[in-house]
C-alpha cells in the first residue's frame, strides 16, 4: 500500500495524456501503439532538458513502468513496452543505468509466484535485449557481466528461451568483436561449443556459425573446420532437431544459408553443395514436417542466388513435383510453407530485371517443364506465373516462348494434350505483353503467331484444333486496336500460309477441302492485285485486311467465307472501275458507294461467333470514317431502330449467335457472383476461354432459363407437394410406411422446397426477367454496332453527319428504355448521345445547313421530351451541342436580334411553360439561355409573362424565375442594350414582382420557401445586373426596398430559415437595415 501511495503521488506530477499514452501502448492498432510511444519520449526529453541535477521522480516511474511492463503476459503489450524502452535508452543514455537498476529490483530481487515465473524470465530476457540493441550493454564492466552471465543461464531453462537468449548474444558478438566484452562471451561459449557438431544444439550450432562469421583473428581449428564438407551431414542433423520450433523458423537455418553463400554464384558453391547433398535428398518419402522444414530453408536459400545455373540446380524435380501437389493440400502448414516457396520465387523474378540475366527464365523453365506444367497456376490454384508475367524482361519473353513452342509442337517428354493448348493460349498472351508492344519487336510478335497460325490452322490433332485456333484468334486480336500494324502483320501471316500449303502439297499431306483449295488462290491473287495498286489509299488498305481477314476464314468455314470473298470482289471491281475516271458517272452515282458495301459487310461479320471479327470490323470502320456518307450512317442507326429489326425476332436464326460477355452485361448480378469461384479456371484453362468466345456455355444457359422461366407461386408449390406425398385424405399408418420410403419422400419434398426457394430469390433479384434468346441476340448484335458508331463520333465527324445521327440515337434511347431487360443497350445508347454532346466543335460543316440544322433541333426537342428523366444529362448535352453548331454555322448572324437560334429557343421555352410536361425535363431545355446569342431580351420578356402568372402552377414560375437568374447572369445579355425595348421589359418586371411583393405583405401564409428563394435569388442578380449596366432606375427598388422590409417583420425564424441564405444575400445587396427582435414582436402586434 504504501508503494502504491508514493507511486500516484508520483503520478500527480505526470500529464495525463502521458498516462493514457502508456494504456494505448497495449493496444492493437500498431498506429496507434507507435504514436503513444513518441508521446511517451517527447515528455521524458523535455523533462531531462529541463536542466535538473537528478532524474525527475516522473522520468523514474516511467522507467520503471516500462521495464515492469515488459512481464506481461500480452504479446502485443511487451511488443509495445519493448519498443518504447529500447527508443528511450537510444535516445536518452542518461537513463540506462536507472534502467539496469529497475531491471535488478523487477527480475532479480523481487519475489514472485511459481505461475508469475515464465513471464518474469520473458520480461528479464527482453529487457536486456533492449539494453544490446540499444548499443548500451556495455556501460559498465558489472552491466556488462551481469546480462552475459544472466543470458547464458537462462538459455538453459527453457527450449524457446534458449532461442530468445541466443539471438541476443549474437547481436552482443556481431557488436562488441574484439572487445572485452566479446571474450566475456568466448569464456562462456567455448566449453559448449567447442563439441563435435553433431553433438551440438540447434542454438549452439547457431553461436558456433555467428562465432565463425564474427572472429577473424586466429580462430581455433575446431572452429574454422564448421563448414568443411565432412561436417555437411552433421549440420543437417542437427538442422533437422528444429522441426519442433515449426511452423517457426529456427534462426540457425538463416545462419547457415548466410555462412554457406558465396559471392562465387556458381553450381559448386557451398551453400548449393549442401543443399543438393544433405537436404534435397531428404525431400523423397518425407513427412510433412520435414517437407516444412526443407521448404522453409529453400525459401532463404534462394534469396542468395543470383544466376540461373543455381536456380537449376536447386529446383530439382523433387521440389517441383512436391511444390505443385503440396501448395493446394488440406494441410495449412504445408500448405503454407509451400505458398511461401512460391512467393519466394516470386520475389526471385521481380528482383532480377536485368535483361542480362537469366535468372528469371530459369525460374519459369523449372515450373512449366515436367515435372512442372504449363498448367501451374490452375493446377495449384494459385496465380504465380500470372504475377511473374508482369515482371518479365524481353529475353524472359523470348525464352519463355521458346519453351511454349515446343511444348505445342511436342519436343518436350511427357507433355499433355491439356499443356499444348495452354501453351497455346499462354504464347498468345505473351505476345500483347507490355514489353514488346513496341514497333521494333513487331517482327517477334509476327513470328510467334505464324508459330500460332501453323499449329491452329495447320495440325494434324483433331481434338485440340477448336483450341489452338482459339488463342491464335485471341493473340491476332490484340493488333486490331492498331489497324495499320495489324494489316502487315495478317499480310505476314497469309504468306506464311500460303507457303505452309505449297511445302503440304508437295510433301502430299495437305488437308484441305476442294471449296477451301478453290478460294485460296483467287484471294492470294486479289492480296498481290491490290499490293501493286496506290497503297495510301484507304480503300485499298480496307480490301487488304477484308481479304486477309477472309483468307484465314476458308480454313474452318468455307462456305462462310465464300460468301463474303464473292461480296468482297464485287466491291472491288466496282471501286476500282470508279476509281479509274476521275469523275463517277450518272450511272456510277446510283451505285452504292464502296463505304456502304463494306460496311454492310462488316455487319456481316459482326455476326460471327469470334470475337475477332468484332475487332476486325472496329479497326476497318475507323479507316473508313474519313470516307463517311450519310447512307452509311442510316444503314448502321436502322439496325438500332425496332421497326427495321422485327423480322429478326422469333425466328431460328444463328445470325448473332456471339454471346461474348465482354459485349455486354448478358447474365444477372446473381449468376456473375455464382462464376465469380470459377475466375481462375476460366483465366487459364484454354477449354473454358474457347467455350466463352463460342458462345456454347450461354445457349445452355439460354435454354436452362427457357425451360425455368414458369416462376412457382404458393399454390404451384402446394400442387407439386401435393403430387409428390399422393393423395392427402387417405388415412396412413406412419409406423407401417417402410423407412427408405420416408427418406425418398424427404428428399423430393426437399427438392421442391429448394427450388421454390431459389426461385423466390431469383425473383427478388431480378433473375427471371430475362430477355428470350433471338430478342437478346439482336439487343448485343445492336450494341455491337454502337461501338462502330463510337468510333465515328471520337474521330471528330463533319457536322453534317452528325447531324444526320443524332435524332435516330434518341429514338433508338427512347424504344430501349421502355424494356427494362435492354440495360446493356441503354447504358450503350446513352454513351454514344454522352460523346454527341462533348463535341465542342465540328472541323468541318460537310453539307450542313441552318435550315438542315433547325429541322434537326426541333425534332431533338420533340424526341427528348419523350425520354424518360434518367436521360435528362444527355439531353442537355446534345441539346447544346446543337445550338453550339447553330453559332458554328451562323457565326456573326447568331448575334442579332431575329436570328434563327433564338426564334427556336423562344418556341421551344414556350411550349415548356405552356404544355404538360415534366419540370425535369424542361431543364434540360433552359441551359441555351447561358449562351451568347443575339435577341435575349425576348426570352426575357417571356419568362416575365410566365414568372408572375397567377394561373401557372408555382413550380412552373419558379422554372421561369431559374431562366430569368440565367439570363441576368449571362454577360451577353449586359453587351445587348436597346434603351426603348430594355427598359419597357424591365418596368414590366419590376411591377411584377412589386405586385408580388405587395400579395406577400398582405396574405405572408402563402409564401412558399422554395418561391421565396427563386425569388430572392433573382432579385440579387437583377440589382447585381444594373450597378453593372448602371440602370437602377429601370427598376423601383425603393418600394422593393420597403417590402422586403415589411415582410421580413411579418414572419418569423422559422419561416425564414427555408430561405434564409438568399433574404441574407439580399439584404446585403440592398443595404437593407437589420431587425432586432423587439421591432419584429412591435410590428406583428401593430
Amino acid at each position: 500500500m504504501a508503494a502504491g501511495k508514493v507511486y500516484s503521488a508520483r503520478t500527480r506530477r505526470i500529464p495525463r495524456h502521458v498516462l493514457t499514452a502508456f494504456e494505448r501502448l497495449v493496444v492493437e492498432d500498431v498506429l496507434r501503439q507507435s504514436q503513444s510511444s513518441i508521446i511517451i519520449l517527447k515528455h521524458v526529453e523535455a523533462k531531462l532538458n529541463s536542466q535538473e541535477i537528478e532524474l525527475a521522480d516522473d522520468i523514474k516511474y516511467i522507467i520503471r513502468r516500462l521495464v515492469g511492463g515488459l512481464r506481461s503476459n500480452r504479446l502485443r503489450a511487451r511488443e509495445g513496452f519493448y519498443t518504447t524502452l529500447q527508443a528511450l535508452l537510444q535516445l536518452q543514455p542518461s537513463t540506462v543505468m536507472l534502467t539496469f537498476e529497475a531491471v535488478i529490483e523487477k527480475y532479480i530481487n523481487e519475489a514472485v509466484s511459481k505461475h508469475d515465473a515464465k513471464d518474469r524470465i520473458m520480461g528479464e530476457i527482453l529487457a536486456y535485449g533492449a539494453l544490446i540493441r540499444s548499443g548500451q550493454a556495455n556501460t559498465t564492466s558489472e552491466m556488462q557481466s551481469h546480462i552475459i552471465s544472466r543470458l547464458f543461464q537462462i538459455r538453459k531453462i527453457r527450449t524457446y528461451m534458449d532461442v530468445m537468449a541466443s539471438q541476443f548474444l549474437v547481436i552482443l558478438m556481431e557488436k562488441c568483436e574484439g572487445g572485452v566484452m566479446y571474450k566475456d562471451i568466448w569464456k562462456h561459449l567455448e566449453n559448449e561449443i567447442s563439441k563435435p557438431v553433431e553433438q551440438l544444439s540447434p542454438c549452439s550450432l547457431w553461436l558456433r556459425l555467428a562465432l565463425l562469421r564474427t572472429h577473424t583473428h586466429e580462430p581455433p581449428q575446431w572452429l574454422t573446420s564448421t563448414l568443411q564438407p565432412k561436417n555437411y551431414i552433421s549440420i543437417g542433423q542437427v538442422i533437422m532437431k528444429t522441426m519442433t520450433d515449426l511452423p517457426k523458423v529456427h534462426p540457425l537455418l538463416e545462419e547457415v544459408v548466410k555462412s554457406l553463400s558465396s559471392s562465387a554464384h556458381t553450381t559448386e558453391s557451398p551453400l548449393i553443395q549442401f543443399w543438393l547433398k544433405v537436404l534435397e535428398p531428404c525431400l523423397a518419402y518425407s513427412p510433412a514436417a520435414r517437407i516444412k522444414l526443407l521448404f522453409n530453408f529453400l525459401q532463404l536459400l534462394l534469396s542468395k542466388l543470383k544466376r540461373g545455373c543455381e536456380v537449376a540446380a536447386v529446383m530439382t524435380s523433387n521440389v517441383v513435383t512436391l511444390l505443385v501437389t503440396t501448395v493446394s493440400r488440406h494441410d495449412n502448414d504445408l500448405s503454407l510453407a509451400a505458398r511461401g516457396l512460391g512467393s519466394a520465387l516470386l520475389q526471385l523474378v521481380t528482383a532480377n530485371t536485368d535483361e542480362s540475366s537469366d535468372l528469371q527464365l530459369a525460374v519459369v523453365k523449372a515450373l512449366v517443364i515436367p515435372p512442372g506444367s504449363v498448367r501451374f497456376d490452375p493446377l495449384t490454384g494459385t496465380k504465380l506465373l500470372a504475377q511473374m508475367k508482369i515482371h518479365y524482361t524481353f529475353n524472359t519473353i523470348k525464352g519463355f516462348a521458346e519453351i511454349l513452342n515446343k511444348i505445342m509442337k511436342k519436343e518436350i517428354d511427357n507433355v499433355k494434350p491439356m499443356d499444348e493448348t495452354c501453351a497455346a493460349f499462354a504464347l498468345s498472351n505473351l505476345v500483347m505483353h507490355s514489353k514488346v508492344v513496341g514497333g521494333e519487336h513487331q517482327a517477334w510478335r509476327t513470328q510467334q503467331l505464324i508459330a500460332l497460325m501453323k499449329v491452329a490452322l495447320f495440325t494434324s490433332n483433331p481434338a485440340n484444333c477448336e483450341e489452338f485456333r482459339g488463342a491464335f484468334f485471341k493473340g491476332l486480336v490484340h493488333f486490331t486496336g492498331h489497324i495499320q500494324e495489324y494489316k502487315g502483320v495478317l499480310l505476314d501471316i497469309v504468306k506464311a500460309a500460303d507457303e505452309e500449303l505449297r511445302s503440304q502439297e508437295e510433301a502430299g499431306q495437305l488437308h484441305l477441302g476442294d471449296e477451301a483449295k478453290q478460294l485460296w488462290p483467287q484471294v492470294c491473287k486479289k492480296l498481290s492485285a491490290l499490293e501493286r495498286e496506290k497503297q495510301d489509299s484507304r480503300a485499298n488498305q480496307v480490301f487488304q485486311i477484308l481479304y486477309c481477314q477472309m483468307g484465314l476464314h476458308i480454313f474452318y468455314d468455307s462456305s462462310g467465307a465464300r460468301d463474303i470473298i464473292e461480296e468482297l470482289d464485287a466491291c472491288y471491281e466496282a471501286v476500282k472501275k470508279s476509281s479509274e475516271t476521275k469523275e463517277r458517272s450518272a450511272a456510277a452515282e446510283e451505285q452504292p458507294y464502296w463505304v456502304e458495301v463494306v460496311t454492310e459487310l462488316l455487319l456481316t461479320l459482326m455476326t460471327n461467333v469470334k470475337n475477332l471479327f468484332k475487332a476486325v470490323a472496329q479497326g476497318v470502320f475507323w479507316l473508313m470514317c474519313p470516307e463517311m456518307t450519310h447512307t452509311t450512317l442510316t444503314i448502321l442507326t436502322d439496325v438500332l431502330d425496332p421497326a427495321n429489326t422485327k423480322h429478326l425476332i422469333n425466328k431460328d436464326t444463328d445470325w448473332c449467335d456471339d454471346l461474348n460477355p465482354e459485349q455486354g452485361d448478358m447474365h444477372s448480378k446473381d449468376e456473375q457472383s455464382n462464376e465469380s469461384e470459377e475466375e481462375i479456371d476460366e483465366e487459364n484453362n484454354p477449354e473454358s476461354e474457347m467455350k466463352s468466345d463460342s458462345g456454347e456455355d450461354d445457349e445452355e444457359d439460354d435454354e436452362s432459363e427457357d425451360e425455368s422461366g414458369d416462376t412457382l407461386n404458393i399454390h404451384g408449390l402446394r400442387q407439386k407437394m401435393v403430387a409428390v406425398a399422393g393423395d392427402i385424405d387417405v388415412d396412413v399408418d406412419m409406423d407401417s410406411v417402410p423407412q427408405e420410403e420416408l427418406d425418398n419422400l424427404d428428399r423430393q419434398l426437399g427438392a421442391v422446397m429448394a427450388a421454390f426457394q431459389s426461385k423466390q430469390k431469383a425473383k427478388k433479384k431480378g433473375g427471371l426477367q430475362k430477355l428470350p434468346k433471338d430478342e437478346k441476340n439482336l439487343m448485343h448484335f445492336q450494341s455491337k454496332v454502337c461501338g462502330l458508331l463510337e468510333i465515328f463520333l471520337k474521330e471528330s465527324p463533319a457536322m453534317g453527319l452528325l447531324l444526320g445521327i443524332i435524332n435516330p440515337l434518341c429514338i433508338a434511347l427512347y424504344n430501349a428504355d421502355k424494356d427494362t431487360r435492354k440495360q446493356d443497350l441503354q447504358n450503350k445508347l446513352r454513351r454514344l448521345m454522352f460523346l454527341v454532346g462533348k463535341i465542342k466543335k465540328c472541323d468541318s460543316l460537310g453539307d450542313a445547313t441552318i435550315d438542315v440544322l433547325m429541322n434537326t433541333l426541333d425534332n431533338f426537342f420533340t424526341n427528348g421530351l419523350a425520354l424518360s428523366d434518367s436521360s435528362i444529362d444527355v439531353v442537355l448535352e446534345c441539346y447544346l451541342m446543337l445550338y453550339r453548331c447553330g453559332c458554328q454555322l451562323l457565326q456573326e448572324e447568331s448575334h442579332k436580334p431575329d436570328n434563327p437560334l433564338i426564334t427556336i429557343f423562344y418556341n421551344h421555352l414556350e411550349h415548356c411553360f405552356t404544355k404538360s410536361t415534366g419540370s425535369m425535363k424542361c431543364y434540360a431545355f433552359h441551359e441555351p439561355c447561358c449562351y451568347n446569342l443575339g435577341g435575349l431580351w425576348s426570352i426575357v420578356a417571356l419568362m416575365t409573362k410566365f414568372a408572375f402568372d397567377p394561373e401557372v402552377r408555382v413550380f412552373r414560375r419558379i422554372d421561369a424565375m431559374q431562366v430569368l437568374h440565367k439570363l441576368y447572369k449571362n454577360r451577353s445579355l449586359v453587351a445587348q442594350v436597346n434603351i426603348s425595348d430594355t427598359v419597357t421589359i424591365e418596368r414590366e418586371l419590376s411591377n411584377k414582382i412589386i405586385y408580388m411583393l405587395s400579395f406577400l405583405k398582405k396574405s405572408p401564409q402563402s409564401m412558399s420557401g422554395h418561391y421565396m428563394t427563386a425569388l430572392y435569388t433573382l432579385l440579387v442578380v437583377i440589382h447585381k445586373n444594373h450597378s453593372l449596366r448602371n440602370s437602377e432606375e429601370n427598376f423601383d427598388w425603393e418600394t422593393i426596398k420597403s417590402l422586403v422590409s415589411d415582410i421580413r417583420q411579418l414572419i418569423s425564424k422559422k419561416i425564414l430559415h427555408s430561405f434564409r441564405g438568399p433574404y441574407n444575400s439580399l439584404q446585403q445587396a440592398l443595404k437593407l437595415p437589420k431587425l432586432s427582435a423587439m421591432s419584429i414582436v412591435l410590428s406583428k402586434l401593430v
